[in-house]
């Protein structure tokens, strides 16, 4: 376990809204427990763009596994001035987890973090971690290749769709 230390309160006195859920896992596979073991720590973010200096963060979700239960935990914020405290909320759940799990992390989860953190004044322990990024994964996949190259009008022919 990494001991993150450092300044990891500031925007703690402003609120936001933290959601949690508790989802008991009926059926496990040998994958989801090789990888999502109690030590790591999923996560992933929303912004409203890509650069960290002109955009907002408004929320960070993540999971972690206790036994066989995954608790989901949201953290929201409904105005800028939010977004230290759900960062600072986040960074000091972080801190418990060593494998960090992620969908395009390494390429924008994480340098946008830092970049808010660097905002902030908040310390980080992204350098600390390991790292499963699934994107990184499966990218070289073709099947994933294939999907990846479909135009959001093609979306519409898939079963998920919302067509009418």
């Amino acid at each position: 376990m990494v001991n993150c230390g450092g300044k990891h309160d500031k925007g703690n006195d402003i609120p936001m809204k933290i959601w949690n859920k508790t989802h008991h896992l009926t059926d496990t596979n040998l994958i989801l427990n090789e990888t999502f073991t109690e030590d790591a720590f999923f996560f992933d973010i929303e912004t409203t763009g890509f650069s960290p200096t002109y955009t907002f963060l408004y929320l960070i979700g993540c999971a972690h596994r206790v036994g066989d239960n995954f608790i989901i935990t949201q953290y929201f914020a409904e105005t800028k001035e939010e977004e230290g405290a759900i960062l600072s909320a986040f960074l000091q759940e972080l801190c418990h987890y060593q494998t960090v799990i992620s969908f395009n992390g390494l390429g924008f989860d994480i340098p946008y973090l830092k970049k808010k953190c660097e905002k902030y004044g908040l310390t980080h322990p992204f350098d600390e971690k390991d790292y499963i990024d699934i994107y990184k994964e499966v990218s070289g996949l073709k099947i994933f290749a294939q999907t990846a190259r479909l135009q959001t009008e093609n979306h519409r022919t898939f079963p998920w769709s919302l067509q009418k």
